[in-house]
């Protein structure tokens, strides 16, 4: 079917608010558009990962709080480096004042990195901005 083919709508489904019917994103007696995902049933919803610490969603709301507090890492240059492998995402951002390494592991591995032969990172000290999530 080409409107399949060309619709975004195989990409979304409902936002899944919480464990209520359809997700609490319409009432139960409602048929959504898009199939939501039964998922929503076992804490994969806002309502319940919001006062959970380790919870993906505080997860992703970490790093735009704490960017805001690296200085640096809104401005400067970005370089790409070495590391190249599935599920992972490296690059350099470099100020004048501040050289930060970005790393995502989008994996569920932990993986061995070695970053000595990044030249934008040579003799800059290291350290951790962002906690990984629990789990």
């Amino acid at each position: 079917m080409r409107a399949g083919e060309m619709s975004r709508d195989k990409n979304r489904t409902p936002m899944q608010w919480s464990n209520n019917p359809n997700a609490g994103f319409s009432p139960h007696n409602v048929e959504t558009w898009l199939p939501v995902n039964p998922n929503y049933r076992n804490g994969i919803n806002v309502r319940d990962q919001q006062h959970n610490p380790s919870s993906l969603l505080n997860y992703y709301k970490t790093p735009p709080a704490n960017a805001q507090r690296v200085s640096g890492f809104d401005r400067g240059r970005i370089y790409s480096t070495a590391q190249h492998c599935k599920g992972l995402s490296c690059f350099v951002r470099k100020s004048e004042d501040q050289t930060i390494l970005v790393i995502l592991n989008f994996s569920e591995k932990k993986l061995d990195l070695d970053f000595s032969r990044t030249r934008e990172i040579k003799a800059a000290a290291c350290r951790s901005c962002f906690p990984a999530p629990n789990g």
